[in-house]
């Protein structure tokens, strides 16, 4: 359903990035879809801001974590913006683990909203 409604772009991976970076489609997947909401969703004035899981099927999955206070304990978190009135989501956000956390910058950034 979701390819029916956007179209994600189609990257030319390097060998060297993907390699050295286990997160690296799977952060691309969710920048690309992130990129389409903001261009395609004008969000109301109240945003909520919370955090999932996917749930983890057996198969290799980067960033695999066990968070025990969730319901689906083990599997990818995901940060997600969504807008409270149309209840569609806005954003999202890989959680990737402590180091690539500290590289990000948050507080003083413009956004596109």
């Amino acid at each position: 359903m979701l390819l029916a409604t956007f179209t994600l772009p189609v990257h030319a991976d390097s060998e060297s990035s993907a390699a050295s970076d286990s997160f690296h489609v799977v952060r691309r997947m969710w920048e690309d879809c992130g990129a389409v909401f903001i261009k395609n969703v004008s969000p109301s004035w109240l945003i909520i801001i919370d955090e999932f899981m996917l749930k983890w099927v057996g198969v290799g999955m980067p960033g695999l974590m066990v968070v025990p206070r969730k319901p689906t304990p083990m599997g990818l978190e995901l940060h997600t913006m969504c807008c409270a009135v149309s209840g569609i989501l806005t954003n999202v956000e890989l959680c990737e683990g402590k180091e690539r956390l500290e590289l990000k910058q948050y507080v003083g950034e413009p956004t596109e909203f």
